[in-house]
């Protein structure tokens, strides 16, 4: 939750959403993200999942990987940096 709050106030991100146990794809009809962020131990393959989207319909919705970290602030430095430079492209 704090992580999502650090993010959700970037710049280049209008919302930041903490993901729930149901079905993935229910949150992605509600919001329409341009990005969703996995984490690191997300079981979920990051190519199939865009695959997954573009067949039902969700069309460009990028995909990534959080990284382990065993610091949990430097881990929010990094995704930060991340979006940023996704931002600036």
């Amino acid at each position: 939750a704090m992580r999502a709050m650090i993010v959700g106030s970037l710049k280049p991100v209008d919302e930041a959403i903490v993901g729930s146990e149901g079905d993935i794809f229910d949150t992605v009809r509600k919001v329409n993200p341009d990005i969703i962020v996995l984490g690191y131990d997300q079981s979920f393959d990051e190519k199939e999942l865009e695959k997954d989207l573009e067949s039902r319909g969700f069309k460009g919705i990028k995909v990534v990987r959080a990284t382990e970290a065993a610091d949990d602030l430097n881990a929010t430095r990094r995704i930060v940096a991340k979006i940023r430079e996704m931002g600036s492209q």
